[in-house]
């Protein structure tokens, strides 16, 4: 007797429910463009994975997602000068999918006048207006904020305990903002937002460069589309902050003030219809409004904030006299004084805190024109002079602090001590002007 095998057939259905679908651990690929040229930092992301972070294309164009979690992903890939590009990722050959790009060129066209944004922050007749649950509804934001650089004792690196506490002291203050001069981590931002707390977000330029050299602003361009891409879709992101009292440094030019509206320009083009609003950090009010310099408002066209470092016995009275300058709203991006009496090598705390309260109550009289203010600063740095493992005395003589002088180390709203519980952090004790904060932000 002659018995039939039987044929048994195997399914290869994944769990994804598609036949043959192998899920990726790790996505690769090279980004070029038409012309089959490899592109150099492009934006890599996957939508359907909020969780992983972008990357960025090497000089080669070549990049790598790691860890991608199970399931079925799409890529997005965004450059300056090209159209965004989507993309499903296929299925994964020895748990890596391999997808190569190809981004199509695209051309601008920048409106004369800059639209009122329908993002999640906008510039309306002088105020800053939020709408961070997107309902279209939106509603005023005064800043009430601190500039933020918080530096463990020695220079050493940051560590996520620490990024932790600064929330919880930051909450404890009251406040709904920071100021930052490098960019920031970005995971450290998404925390902040989801305590209510947001970022004027600070790109840094290099103080020694010589801006009148085009191979300078085209880094500095190539710089600052990085950085737009990497925090553009950010929550936490309030608006942008362009350079820091440039105008002491290389900056007393119009070859600074041009590239602030070439880069606020390409920051447009790259956010879109809902982009945030870019500022010029300037120190004090100079130049604002000279047109020699091309800092007036009809060469900024594409610049929505001044933000100034105004150091000042009455602020008010300063900002009077900016109202004469421009007809663009401002932020206080530090005020204040330091904590140390030179005169005794003393701290003097109590001062302190009187001279902030009163700079804060002319900030708030001038709400007409002025979104508030990021008081300077959070905490001590203690790198500022000489040895970074101590506490020194050095600065500059001032005629706008009551002792003459101030004493770079000793900024902070919080006292920084060495670790005393070996916790592995310093210890941080508010002072007076901490708790006057947060009783005026509550």
């Amino acid at each position: 007797m002659h018995f039939l095998p039987f044929l048994i057939i195997y399914s290869c259905k994944s769990e994804s429910g598609v036949n043959n679908y192998q899920f990726p651990k790790v996505i690769s690929g090279q980004v070029k463009n038409t012309n089959g040229i490899p592109l150099e930092n492009a934006k890599v992301s996957l939508p359907t994975a909020s969780s992983i972070e972008p990357v960025f294309t090497n000089s080669q164009g070549y990049f790598r997602i790691q860890n991608v979690p199970k399931g079925k992903h799409k890529i997005k890939v965004e450059l300056y000068g090209y159209e965004d590009f989507y993309g499903d990722v296929p299925s994964a050959v020895n748990g890596i999918s391999t997808i190569n790009p190809v981004l199509i060129k695209k051309t601008y066209v920048t409106p004369t006048v800059k639209p009122l944004s329908k993002g999640q922050v906008r510039i309306y007749n002088n105020k800053l207006q939020v709408d961070f649950d997107g309902d279209g509804n939106y509603t005023e934001f005064f800043i009430k904020g601190v500039a933020f650089s918080p530096t463990p004792i020695g220079n050493r690196p940051i560590t996520f305990q620490q990024e932790e506490r600064s929330i919880q002291y930051l909450k404890n203050l009251n406040a709904n903002t920071i100021r930052t001069y490098s960019g920031a981590n970005s995971n450290f931002l998404r925390r902040l937002a989801q305590n209510g707390i947001y970022c004027i977000l600070g790109f840094w330029v290099d103080y020694d460069l010589d801006l009148s050299i085009p191979s300078n602003r085209e880094k500095i361009k190539n710089d600052w589309i990085r950085f737009v891409l990497e925090f553009k879709d950010n929550p936490a992101l309030l608006m942008w902050n362009i350079g820091n009292e440039q105008n002491y440094k290389n900056g007393n030019n119009a070859y600074w003030y041009s590239l602030c509206q070439e880069l606020a320009i390409i920051a447009y083009n790259l956010e879109g219809e809902k982009y945030h609003p870019v500022a010029i950090n300037n120190g004090e009010i100079f130049n604002i409004g000279d047109n020699s310099k091309l800092a007036d408002d009809g060469s900024l066209t594409y610049i929505d904030i001044w933000g100034i470092n105004l150091y000042n016995y009455n602020l008010a009275s300063r900002i009077n006299q900016y109202k004469t300058k421009t007809i663009k709203p401002v932020v206080i991006t530090e005020f204040g004084i330091d904590a140390l009496d030179n005169r005794t090598k003393n701290e003097y705390e109590t001062m302190q805190a009187v001279f902030d309260s009163l700079n804060w109550q002319q900030i708030l009289s001038v709400k007409d024109i002025c979104l508030g203010g990021t008081v300077f600063e959070f905490t001590d740095e203690w790198w500022k002079d000489k040895d970074p493992w101590s506490h020194d005395y050095g600065g500059y003589y001032t005629n706008q602090h009551p002792d003459g002088y101030s004493n770079e180390e000793w900024w902070g709203i919080i006292r920084v001590l060495p670790d005393a519980n070996q916790d592995g952090m310093d210890e941080w004790i508010p002072r007076e002007a901490y708790y006057m904060f947060q009783r005026n932000w509550k």
